[in-house]
């Protein structure tokens, strides 16, 4: 106010009431495409929210205001969301591809289709992949270290360190393990017989 006087105020954001049936469409889990991270959309209290509280508000225009962000949704032909955009302060654009409308629950035989052991030329390590107590998996680069997986999307799981996806061959066993962070956008370990 003191350096540019008179300055006119910012317009307060044109919001409007939540529609439980267009917000209950957007519900689902979404996965960033460069990094394969996993964000849940939920419509708790009627709002359309990210799973760990943050609200996406309803504007007049069609878009949601996430913070300060205008996020858009684009819906496919089947009427559920294919993807959702949000632009970053650098000029840049998030893309979340919509993946399902529910965390993914591995079964046993599933879990154990993808342990064995990947392997990184590029750094010379060699991954194993297991079932640990409690049905979920944990990947050890070695001996005395190990990270623990949560489930999302399907062959796709996070960890304190970020997102770890299986990719399957042609007869659907898994021939690759991702990796990806907010750095590192797909670190790829091979797997070994």
């Amino acid at each position: 106010d003191a350096l540019v006087p008179g300055l006119p105020r910012a317009s307060a954001p044109d919001t409007v009431a939540p529609d439980p049936a267009a917000i209950a469409k957007l519900r689902g889990l979404y996965r960033d495409t460069r990094t394969n991270a996993s964000l849940r959309l939920d419509t708790a209290r009627g709002q359309l929210q990210r799973a760990e509280g943050a609200v996406l508000r309803p504007l007049r225009d069609g878009t949601y205001l996430l913070g300060a962000t205008r996020v858009r949704f684009t819906i496919g032909p089947t009427g559920k969301p294919a993807e959702m955009r949000q632009p970053t302060a650098d000029g840049d654009t998030l893309v979340f591809a919509y993946t399902a409308e529910s965390l993914w629950t591995p079964t046993a035989t599933e879990l154990a289709g993808l342990s064995g052991k990947y392997r990184n030329d590029e750094i010379g390590v060699t991954f194993t992949v297991s079932v640990v107590e409690g049905g979920r998996l944990a990947v050890s680069p070695r001996v005395g270290a190990a990270d623990t997986l949560t489930a999302t999307h399907r062959d796709g799981f996070v960890t304190g360190g970020g997102t770890v996806w299986f990719v399957r061959d042609t007869k659907g066993r898994a021939a690759a393990m991702h990796f990806g962070s907010a750095r590192v956008w797909d670190f790829v370990s091979t797997r070994v017989p």
